[in-house]
């Protein structure tokens, strides 16, 4: 039994971050005909949720590239991982010895606090703003909690910056990292920080066990999607995808712009 997972920024989203209309009835249709059909995205439920308020999700979707994997029905997390203590410790000491800001994702019953300490650039501040708001995730300007469950880290930032702290934190212990081209913002990075236990391809596999999925057929374009392309059976990379996507996919399909990914399922379904 096959499962369809596609990503959203990039891949499933046109160019202003939505789903166009002829994905959305198409998505709908195709999902109701029986389609198993499923995200994995850097996003929370917040925004996630509001994107698919039109499309009825059956399968749990994977959220903050794997960090935890969200039944969108019953408004909960089925599962997370956090960052071991000590390497938050490392990595919070290592940003405040750079002067460089990040939005710190916690889990506390059922929902996602993001703290920051301060809003560094104007992609942080219109990222934080179009957020505000969501009955899924709250945004507090204060220092994380102790004993807090931190399941992510994101920094939004220009491209020297991000390179630079990735390079300080990718070999702590305990930690995935990954920087990668800001789909939205020309000459801004984004910079992903979760525990090693979690990626994509671990919560895909997790749902794949639960609903005995036997076969994953995937759609991405950037590189926080590699681990996902590196456990399918096929792997569809969108024409705008990072060029280290299309060379590890199996075929390249049409843009996010033209509905690449939905008219590449509907032409499988006829």
């Amino acid at each position: 039994m096959n499962l369809y997972i596609s990503d959203l920024d990039g891949t499933l989203l046109d160019s202003n971050a939505k789903l166009s209309n002829y994905t959305k009835s198409a998505l709908e249709k195709l999902i109701k005909n029986g389609l198993n059909f499923s995200i994995a995205t850097a996003r929370t439920p917040a925004t996630v949720v509001p994107i698919l308020s039109d499309i009825d999700i059956k399968l749990p979707v994977v959220v903050m590239n794997g960090a935890a994997i969200y039944d969108i029905e019953n408004n909960k997390y089925i599962k997370f991982n956090s960052i071991p203590s000590k390497s938050v410790d490392k990595l919070l000491s290592i940003l405040s010895e750079n002067d460089v800001s990040a939005l710190s994702y916690t889990l506390y019953d059922n929902h996602i606090n993001a703290y920051y300490d301060r809003i560094s650039n104007p992609v942080e501040e219109k990222f934080i703003k179009d957020r505000t708001g969501s009955p899924h995730k709250t945004f507090i300007n204060a220092s994380i909690p102790e004993d807090s469950n931190v399941l992510y880290f994101l920094l939004l930032n220009e491209k020297d910056l991000i390179m630079d702290v990735f390079n300080k934190v990718k070999d702590i212990e305990g930690i995935y990292a990954i920087a990668y081209k800001d789909v939205y913002n020309e000459g801004f990075y984004n910079l992903e920080i979760y525990s090693n236990k979690s990626s994509k391809a671990n919560s895909i596999k997790e749902i794949m066990s639960l609903f005995n999925f036997d076969r994953l057929i995937s759609f991405g374009d950037n590189l926080n999607d590699i681990p996902m392309f590196e456990i399918s059976d096929e792997c569809y990379a969108v024409k705008n995808a990072a060029k280290d996507i299309k060379d590890i996919s199996t075929s390249v399909i049409d843009s996010n712009v033209n509905d690449g990914v939905i008219k590449y399922l509907k032409s499988i379904s006829l």
